[in-house]
């Protein structure tokens, strides 16, 4: 999208659509819609100049005035209009679809899940259908509560949408379509995907564009602004600019809500083109594909660009496992033959003429020494996902030089499992609460699912 602004095919901005109906997905349109509904809210973003500023809807508020919010057509709490964009500039709230659900305050949580709880208890019937789970329906517990079909369904007459007023004329709101979602279809399962942040602050994950059509409008990076455009309504409407074809964006609630908290959709890239699969994540900048020689060191150390063309090395979050060790000691004992010293800190740093150097040094080690964890996005692959691009096999794609750092060990064997989402039709009119009852879709499956082959067609649990 940024190169076909920069060239002015369209105007920096684009759609999404996300369809709430039992298929999902969506639509994704590129550039600006040259007219918008009558009843399109418009609310203004951080500049993008470059520095923390993302997708954060701003308080149109004076800074000592309260942002409202309220739940279920009543108020359940107050924050001041500085504070919330504060929150909001410094990246601790933005629309995020790389993210799951919608988290909220503490304190707003639990006035949602108090009040649904008490709901619920005063309904003897519904009561009888949660039985023990409604015990766990609690502050941060209620995530982790899966439920039957039943008691979904007799617990949604008692949600209400969650609304934030930003403005005497700006709001946005969170559908109660979005609370509840099925973990996979047809599995009569189902969980929470709204939750507590943790602090006093919002995430807007894929709960907030969830069963809506967003426009992100940053044609004029000072002013960006995200403009509510309605409900999806089945993401009938093209809001593309002229001449460009939507779309189509894929993902069941379980993949969208659930943890993965991922949107897919197929791009061509290349000459000739190249089908690949992607995540469409609001919260990230770059197009990434996963090259074929690629390969996962897991999480044993970090690489960071210092100042003064110096580069360090550290440990990472798994650095306690044996794995990591024995990672880090190879490391450690290479690059103290090059230019490289140990920090009090557990910091090898490295002096080079230039970080460009000092990155190359570090990677041509790891990949002559080390022993990879697994391929880049295998269960994906597992699951039928075109994630791969091939550069060598592009007549555009530059620099045609790209420096390889292809390991030369293979990755131990492992016994792997990949959750797919499956994209099997439920039939009509079965008891979910007895068990999932399928029917094929099509032809045989693409990927391997849990254990190898399957008789249905399936969906990418996650994306790049």
């Amino acid at each position: 999208m940024t190169t076909m602004a920069q060239q002015g095919k369209i105007d920096r901005a684009f759609t999404m659509c996300f369809d709430d109906s039992a298929e999902g997905g969506g639509m994704l349109y590129l550039g600006k819609p040259s007219k918008l509904p009558a009843t399109a809210q418009k609310i203004p973003m951080p500049p993008l100049d470059g520095n923390m500023a993302m997708y954060s809807p701003l308080a149109s508020f004076n800074d000592h005035e309260d942002v409202q919010f309220y739940y279920n057509s009543k108020q359940i709490g107050t924050q001041k209009a500085k504070d919330w964009n504060y929150y909001m500039g410094q990246g601790y709230g933005f629309s995020d679809t790389g993210t799951p659900g919608f988290m909220m305050a503490p304190s707003l949580w639990s006035a949602v899940v108090e009040g649904l709880k008490q709901a619920i208890s005063a309904d003897a019937s519904c009561q009888r259908v949660w039985g023990y789970s409604l015990q766990s329906l609690s502050g941060y517990y209620a995530s982790d509560v899966t439920v039957s079909k039943a008691a979904a369904d007799c617990a949604t007459q008692y949600l209400g949408d969650f609304v934030v007023k930003l403005g005497p004329d700006s709001s946005f709101s969170v559908s109660k379509k979005s609370f509840f979602y099925e973990t996979e279809p047809c599995s009569g399962k189902f969980k929470i995907s709204w939750g507590s942040s943790g602090g006093d602050y919002m995430l807007l994950g894929t709960s907030f564009n969830y069963g809506k059509t967003i426009l992100y409008d940053t044609s004029d990076l000072s002013k960006p602004q995200l403009v509510m455009l309605g409900s999806a309504d089945g993401c009938k409407v093209n809001y593309g600019a002229a001449n460009t074809k939507p779309i189509p964006m894929k993902g069941v609630a379980g993949q969208v809500l659930g943890m993965d908290g991922t949107i897919t959709a197929q791009l061509s890239i290349g000459t000739p083109a190249q089908t690949v699969d992607v995540q469409l994540d609001t919260g990230s900048q770059k197009l990434m594909g996963i090259h074929q020689a690629c390969r996962n060191l897991g999480d044993c150390f970090l690489v960071q660009p210092e100042g003064g063309g110096r580069v360090s090395v550290f440990q990472g979050p798994d650095y306690h496992t044996s794995q990591c060790q024995e990672q880090i000691g190879t490391m450690d004992r290479i690059l103290s033959q090059e230019n490289c010293q140990g920090g009090g800190d557990g910091r090898m740093l490295c002096s080079c003429s230039s970080q460009e150097e000092c990155m190359k040094l570090v990677l041509k080690t790891a990949a002559e020494n080390l022993v990879p964890n697994k391929i880049c996005a295998i269960t994906r692959k597992m699951c039928g996902a075109q994630v791969s691009f091939h550069p060598e096999y592009s007549s555009s794609f530059s620099p045609k030089n790209l420096p390889s750092y292809a390991f030369k060990k293979p990755p131990a064997k492992q016994k792997l499992e990949a959750q797919c989402h499956l994209t099997y039709l439920c039939d009509e009119g079965s008891d979910a609460s007895a068990g999932p009852a399928r029917r094929k879709r099509g032809g045989g499956g693409r990927g391997g699912g849990r254990g190898g082959g399957s008789d249905y067609d399936y969906d990418w649990g996650s994306s790049v």
